[in-house]
């Protein structure tokens, strides 16, 4: 499950880390306590936003996690679930439409797109804004489009000018540590697992997750002090 920050801004992920590390009720009475954190965060090298790979977290690094015997939950912190809608500009262009029309149609058929400023074959649909699936964004009927010839026309849904996938990133800031953007994982134990062994367990995961799993060049996993967690502070 990938748990969004409600709040933006500092004094919302300062509330976060609140909840998270003193809240008994969300994490059981020894939880704070036993409970391993690890963190993702992007290499040296890689341009790319840490949220960019939240789906890629909660769909590869949760499970493996999760099957660490001794292992109760783990849970994925600060990035918000999304769906990305990658425009194909070609068949855009066969059709005499831009981008910016699809947007248009989107925000009519009241689908809350945003539009990425260095990619504007990129649309993104928050799904804490509306719970909707990729089958559904692929259905979405846009416009008619006149048919070739004085055909008839055409319905073009949006799957038919785009591909839809899965994303996740940060918005209005996220957790850090040691001054870098991460994405946080809080693994619990189940009661009465040894803690000795379940560490070495986990070390031994997330030595297979980084060597076998992750790209090598591009993110990397490891196991952090609680302490070294923090919010970024927003421009």
């Amino acid at each position: 499950m990938v748990f969004s920050n409600p709040v933006s801004g500092p004094a919302g992920w300062l509330m976060w880390l609140i909840a998270i590390f003193l809240a008994a009720p969300a994490f059981g009475q020894s939880g704070l306590d036993t409970a391993t954190w690890l963190t993702v965060t992007t290499l040296p090298g890689n341009d790319r936003s840490i949220g960019d790979y939240g789906a890629f977290v909660d769909d590869t690094v949760r499970p493996r996690l999760e099957r660490v015997p001794g292992v109760s939950t783990v849970q994925v912190v600060g990035v918000e679930p999304r769906l990305e809608i990658v425009l194909d500009p070609q068949r855009l262009a066969s059709m005499e439409r831009t981008p910016a029309e699809v947007a248009v149609a989107l925000e009519e058929a009241q689908v809350p797109v945003r539009a990425s400023p260095s990619e504007p074959t990129l649309l993104t649909v928050a799904l804490r804004d509306l719970a909707v699936s990729p089958d559904d964004l692929r259905n979405l009927v846009l416009w008619l489009q006149a048919g070739e010839g004085g055909g008839p026309a055409e319905i073009v849904a949006l799957g038919d000018v785009a591909t839809i996938r899965s994303g996740g990133g940060n918005t209005g800031g996220g957790p850090s540590v040691h001054g870098e953007p991460a994405i946080v994982l809080s693994v619990r134990p189940l009661p009465g697992a040894d803690p000795i062994r379940l560490a070495d367990d986990l070390r031994a995961a997330v030595a297979d997750l980084n060597h076998e799993a992750l790209p090598s060049d591009q993110i990397r996993l490891r196991m952090v002090d609680r302490d070294a967690i923090s919010p970024i502070p927003l421009d």
